[in-house]
């Protein structure tokens, strides 16, 4: 083989073999892995297709559990840190105000405002009530006042009642400035004044069905008084 096409097929091999090591996974072995800073945050999402056993060991794939933070939008900052057979995921959250569905037409936009009034991805699953509201609700891309409220309602609720809280699956700001809340393993609907309140009124109104093991459509609140369905 003449000497030019020697060196051609050497550099050639040796960029071959390069891009190999380059592709290959950062694969670590461990006997425990222990999480801080997760609030919102699933485990899952942070070790979906990182993580595996093998011969009784955790076995971690560094690139895509880095992939996998740095993709999340719940995420502000993470640390990998290796203390010899231990591995400890240490994740900073972004504060999140409030996780929406917003109804534009005919499509329902998961999104997750935070604490500055910005609105980022929200496709992953988190661990709070959705508040479901118009896009009308935005007024030039920020939360119109009523929006911030119904969070504010929220979060008010989950620090007065938070086992109450755990049981709301979503609350959806009407038209007419009222609230419906649903609530998880019960199929009533409850239609309730926008205010602190309407939520408590719900959590009553909830408790009592629970007694009788009896849940209507629908449950009309308004003020001290409701109407049954």
């Amino acid at each position: 083989m003449p000497k030019f096409y020697s060196s051609v097929l050497a550099v050639v091999l040796c960029l071959i073999v390069c891009a190999e090591k380059s592709d290959a996974a950062d694969i670590r072995y461990y006997s425990s892995m222990d999480f801080s800073g997760l609030e919102l945050l699933d485990k899952a999402v942070i070790l979906k297709g990182a993580v595996s056993a093998e011969n009784g060991a955790i076995a971690a794939d560094m690139d895509q559990l880095r992939k996998n933070l740095s993709g999340s939008a719940l995420v502000d900052s993470f640390r990998l840190d290796s203390n010899g057979q231990r591995l400890s995921v240490i994740v900073k959250e972004k504060k999140i105000r409030a996780a929406l569905a917003v109804v534009n037409g005919s499509r329902v936009i998961p999104a997750l405002l935070t604490f500055d009034n910005r609105l980022v991805s929200g496709s992953e699953t988190v661990s709070m009530p959705v508040i479901v509201v118009n896009m009308d609700r935005f007024v030039n891309g920020k939360p119109a006042r009523s929006l911030l409220r119904a969070a504010g309602l929220v979060r008010w609720i989950s620090d007065k009642e938070p086992v109450f809280y755990s049981q709301i699956l979503s609350v959806e700001l009407t038209d007419s400035d009222r609230l419906v809340v649903k609530l998880n393993g019960r199929r009533t609907l409850f239609r309730t004044d926008f205010s602190r309140q309407g939520l408590m009124m719900v959590k009553k109104a909830a408790a009592f069905f629970d007694t009788k093991e009896y849940y209507p459509d629908k449950m009309n609140i308004i003020g001290d008084r409701a109407v049954i369905r």
